[in-house]
């Protein structure tokens, strides 16, 4: 069984998806005006950089400790979750996500404006993604109990 270290006492019950038109200053109102804690975002949705500014600019008044922070990768980065996860990072200008999911399962990928289905070998993104939760650079980190 495994046990997450982070200990969130109380649960979130309301989180910012940031799909859409995504602002430093969006960012920032919706954490300190407005007291959203979970962000959502991901590496297709082309504005990790905005919301990295927000929280960074937040950061006076809340603190990165208080924030669940969510971001994806996406099909055309399956095969180095890793340099997903760093590139990601580097863009919100974080040391950590609190959780980083597979955007989606499927077989889809963007080439040339236009969707493609094929495969990916699932097993293999699952199992980088397992590699990466025992890294430094995602909280809360997995351990055996």
């Amino acid at each position: 069984m495994q046990q997450l270290e982070k200990q969130i006492t109380k649960p979130i019950q309301i989180g910012l998806g940031t799909f859409n038109e995504t602002t430093k200053d969006l960012i920032y109102s919706a954490i300190v005006d407005y007291s959203y804690r979970l962000i959502d975002t991901a590496a297709i949705y082309q504005n990790e950089e905005a919301v990295g500014e927000g929280i960074k600019a937040a950061s006076e008044r809340v603190p990165r400790e208080d924030l669940f922070v969510a971001s994806k990768v996406w099909n055309d980065a399956k095969e180095d979750v890793e340099g997903a996860l760093r590139a990601s990072l580097k863009r919100l200008g974080l040391d950590y996500l609190d959780l980083y999911l597979i955007h989606w399962p499927l077989g889809v990928c963007v080439d040339a404006d236009k969707w493609k289905y094929k495969q990916p070998p699932l097993h293999k993104t699952w199992a980088a993604m397992e590699a990466v939760s025992y890294t430094h650079l995602t909280l809360p980190t997995n351990r055996e109990v």
